[in-house]
């Protein structure tokens, strides 16, 4: 890395990330490599970790140089400060502390780096919060129209469910009978979501960072989600069906 040797005098140097060497020279360290950098030559002292500038396109191949080496005529630079202190009080003494390096410097724009990230990846959070609540109306959906479903079935099948009682048959019994046909109905419909959530990864891959379209606990959690919107569902109308009075219910037979 960089080091107090650096000064304008001495050759030009520069630093570069994992995919400007992977770029420039594929299977062999860089270290001691020349290249050009702003209408210079420069040689490469040193690699660093690629660094994700944003949440939307894969690393670009970076070259980093030491201010005290550059020639243009730009000397505006980024700042990053930790601070134990997050309200503005701390901005009276950064700038005494910027003062004491160089009067002349003026302390410009100070932005919590939270705020940075923020706005950076508005875009990405603004889709995920429309695709939460998408998915929430989806599921509210489905919950409302297995309840309906299953209480239109275990209304037609009331005589059936009468005789099931004459002959025995307990409430739990049918609460089970009820909730399995329900389950068995939100079972496809969640081995369907899980194939076309592989065909669709690709596209969702986009909306992503640093997360696998494909992550287990991903996979595992929307089917437990589902089906336990799917029991709420199932339990209402098979509830209702183990109370269902078999004399009453042969009769209107």
């Amino acid at each position: 890395v960089f080091d107090a040797s650096d000064r304008p005098e001495v050759p030009y140097r520069v630093v570069v990330n994992q995919t400007l060497a992977r770029a420039l020279f594929p299977g062999e360290s860089p270290v001691g490599e020349w290249l050009m950098f702003g209408g210079r030559f420069a040689e490469v002292i040193g690699v660093v970790e690629d660094e994700a500038l944003t949440t939307r396109t894969p690393p670009a191949p970076m070259a980093y140089h030491h201010q005290r080496q550059w020639i243009s005529g730009n000397r505006q630079m980024t700042q990053l400060v930790r601070v134990t202190d997050e309200s503005g009080a701390v901005l009276p003494a950064l700038r005494e502390a910027l003062a004491a390096v160089d009067p002349d410097l003026i302390l410009f724009q100070p932005v919590p780096l939270e705020a940075v990230v923020r706005a950076g990846i508005e875009r990405e959070a603004f889709a995920a919060r429309m695709l939460v609540a998408f998915a929430a109306l989806a599921v509210l959906l489905a919950g409302l129209g297995l309840y309906g479903v299953l209480q239109e079935v275990v209304g037609s099948q009331r005589h059936e469910i009468g005789v099931r009682l004459a002959l025995g048959a307990t409430g739990s019994g049918i609460v089970g009978m009820v909730v399995r046909r329900g389950l068995r109905l939100t079972v496809v419909g969640a081995v369907c979501g899980a194939v076309l959530t592989v065909l669709v990864a690709d596209t969702i891959r986009t909306l992503l960072f640093n997360v696998n379209a494909r992550d287990p606990l991903l996979m595992l959690a929307a089917p437990l989600v589902l089906f336990g919107v799917a029991a709420i569902a199932c339990y209402i109308p098979a509830r209702r069906a183990s109370r269902v009075d078999p004399v009453g219910a042969l009769r209107a037979e």
